[in-house]
């Protein structure tokens, strides 16, 4: 019944389409021409409902290094309809590698985590790497806070690389790394401690609304230490 559905609805798709675009794509398709098997893949799985003959167009495509291709294999895996973590991790290693950072970033939360995968925290670190060269604040900070819990021991935290990628991120306006690196103002870890520049990140993050700021703005009693003069060397 379903696969009689899937006919149907590939029939319907194909018949509002103007035949020769279609045939063009098919052709081209059929000649090897990546774009096109990216194209007719997507057009399978998104207005024809024919997720076999889409992902099978796709990997095609992918297979010959396409990389929007890839990308959206990597998303289709990821999503609940498909979900499918070690395809997911293997597509989104693929365009990583091919310079897409958001695809790094996923590969890196993947190895963190051990999903799809054994944890592997020498991988992460270096599609966290991998995810930060085009300076996004989210996976600066995520990268920071991989170098600060990667290690139980506190004494062994590479608080120079916590440090330099929760400032990147702190100055691009991620509240979560504002708030982190008043914390580390507040409690000097790997920092001198300076309770007028907690008081200054923490008040950046309140500024955008961040809960857990609030928290510590109270606990902290960093009311008392804002400074409006304060020079910010960070």
């Amino acid at each position: 019944m379903k696969s009689i559905l899937n006919l149907l609805l590939t029939i319907l798709f194909f018949s509002t389409l103007n035949a020769q675009t279609v045939d063009d794509f098919k052709s081209r398709a059929e000649l090897g021409d990546i774009q096109a098997q990216y194209e007719i893949g997507v057009l399978y799985i998104e207005q024809a409902y024919d997720d076999k003959k889409g992902i099978y167009w796709l990997e095609k495509s992918a297979n010959s290094e396409y990389l929007n291709a890839i990308v959206y294999l990597a998303n289709l895996y990821h999503g609940i309809a498909h979900q499918n973590p070690i395809k997911c991790l293997y597509y989104a290693e693929k365009a990583a590698q091919l310079g897409h950072t958001e695809m790094a970033y996923l590969a890196g939360s993947f190895y963190e985590e051990g999903i799809g995968t054994p944890v592997n925290k020498e991988m992460a670190e270096k599609y966290y790497k991998l995810s930060i060269k085009e300076a996004q604040p989210i996976a600066q900070y995520k990268l920071a806070m991989f170098y600060l819990y990667e290690k139980q021991d506190k004494n062994k935290v590479k608080y120079p690389k916590v440090l330099k990628y929760l400032r990147l991120s702190a100055k691009q306006g991620y509240a979560p790394a504002q708030k982190e690196l008043g914390l580390m103002y507040a409690y000097g870890e790997g920092v001198k401690q300076d309770m007028k520049m907690s008081a200054y990140w923490i008040g950046q993050a309140i500024a955008q609304n961040n809960e857990d700021a609030k928290n510590f703005w109270v606990k902290l009693k960093l009311n008392q230490y804002v400074d409006d003069k304060l020079e910010i060397i960070d």
